[in-house]
């Protein structure tokens, strides 16, 4: 719900209440809960954006497998594996680059039989 949105039913609530005159005690009961209900939405909305973004669960995961790749063997699979992805990352780029020069050379190759 927006905030537009938010105020509007709140504003439609309100001229309810005020139309309605057997409302008695409860008129002012409900026009307080529902400012209080707007000024809560408002101030959750003004604090997200200005309160920086947490990783709280992803941070918490990150630092439990850091702990645990520490406290494990060096011969143990995944450290093994850790140690294996720079390289098959590295393997993976020059790969890639090989590619692009063959996809240009046929590209060029492909011009000039067009152009005969």
């Amino acid at each position: 719900m927006t905030r537009a949105s938010s105020f509007q039913t709140l504003s439609e609530s309100v001229e309810r209440l005020r139309s309605n005159k057997r409302a008695g005690i409860m008129k002012p009961f409900v026009i307080i809960i529902a400012l209080a209900g707007t000024a809560v939405l408002v101030g959750q909305q003004l604090g997200a954006q200005n309160r920086p973004r947490r990783n709280g669960f992803t941070g918490m995961r990150q630092r439990m497998m850091k702990r645990m790749m520490a406290a494990m063997p060096e011969d143990s699979p995944p450290k093994l594996i850790m140690s294996i992805l720079p390289r098959l990352k590295e393997q993976n780029e020059q790969i890639l680059a090989l590619l692009e020069e063959q996809r240009d050379l046929l590209r060029r190759l492909a011009e000039k039989q067009a152009a005969k």
